[in-house]
């Protein structure tokens, strides 16, 4: 008896770690890490915010398809509360599940753009202590002509993550809005608060030659274990779920600044990252070392660079779960 009940766990276990940690999830942060943080927030609140996300979200137009549907079978099973929390890491996938709805949905739902920022975009009023561009700049002077630009379609529909941000919160706050649209909302603003705090989707790597218009936020950096944004989307990997949340528990109960700052501070964190501990000298050097060659070579990344990058990443997704607890404690 005891060995099968063994088997039915461990079985179960198995399952949960393929469909958290499945390859094809790997957008943005992927798809771990952005359940990972929506656990983190579901897991401090209180049970009536609990219920008033999840209310909400039932009125998601693809809450069938893509919620119900979409739910593991073992957890069918489980407890009104863990499928709750299953749903609301669903929510905070689901932008990139978006990418796969058929065109005409994609249309409505997908927005490519909201994901990231153009490294030379600076928020004009932003209070932010670290006002520096985003990009990095290797033998060449920054852009100075596009620094004095106005936001991508600053005036119309939203552009980039600092301005979609800004209006899912609006419109996830706002209670005449119809209820669809603010669940629609609540899955973008769970999902852009983590990807902020991804480094490399607040600007990119230049170069004289190889990078002219940029390394496409470390997409076109090819290393051993993939390109670049690839490896830090995918940071942390490796570990089982239920140890990563118990590691990500631990370093969101000792972090001391997750209240303190506004969504164009968050920006300036990650790019001061980016320039410190995502483009090292080691990854500087090797671009310029290959500026001239027909293609650029894989980079070894060292045991070093691999556990810097895993401990950011795992305060990063921290922080960012605290700062989305922060915002939807005021929803009505």
């Amino acid at each position: 008896m005891f060995s099968r009940l063994f088997i039915i766990l461990f079985l179960r276990s198995l399952l949960a770690s393929v469909l958290l940690f499945s390859p094809a999830s790997s957008l943005a942060w992927d798809a771990a890490a952005h359940r990972l943080s929506a656990y983190l927030v579901h897991d401090s609140l209180q049970t009536r915010q609990r219920d008033r996300l999840d209310q909400i979200l039932q009125h998601h137009p693809r809450y069938q398809q893509d919620f119900l549907d979409q739910m593991p079978d073992w957890l069918r099973s489980e407890s009104a509360t863990e499928q709750q929390r299953w749903r609301l890491g669903q929510a905070a996938v689901w932008p990139d599940l978006a990418r796969g709805l058929p065109r005409a949905l994609a249309a409505e739902f997908n927005h490519p753009d909201w994901h990231w920022l153009d490294g030379h975009w600076m928020p004009a009023t932003s209070g932010a202590s670290l006002a520096i561009d985003g990009n990095v700049y290797l033998g060449r002077e920054p852009l100075a002509q596009l620094l004095d630009r106005e936001p991508q379609n600053s005036l119309r529909a939203p552009g980039n993550i600092m301005q979609a941000l800004s209006a899912m919160q609006r419109q996830l706050l706002d209670t005449d809005m119809a209820m669809a649209d603010r669940a629609v909302a609540l899955c973008w603003v769970l999902h852009l608060i983590a990807d902020l705090h991804q480094p490399l989707h607040s600007g990119a790597l230049f170069s004289a030659q190889r990078f002219v218009t940029g390394d496409r936020g470390g997409n076109l950096i090819k290393t051993n274990l993939g390109n670049l944004h690839a490896v830090w989307d995918q940071a942390l990997r490796g570990e089982r779920f239920t140890q990563q949340l118990q590691s990500l528990q631990r370093i969101q109960s000792a972090q001391t600044n997750s209240q303190e700052t506004i969504p164009a501070d968050w920006l300036m964190e990650s790019r001061q990252l980016l320039h410190e501990q995502v483009y090292t000298e080691l990854v500087r050097a090797h671009v310029q070392r290959h500026e001239r060659s027909a293609e650029l070579p894989e980079l070894q990344l060292p045991d070093n660079y691999l556990d810097t990058m895993r401990r950011i990443a795992r305060e990063r997704v921290a922080l960012s779960a605290s700062r989305m607890n922060t915002f939807l404690r005021q929803l009505q």
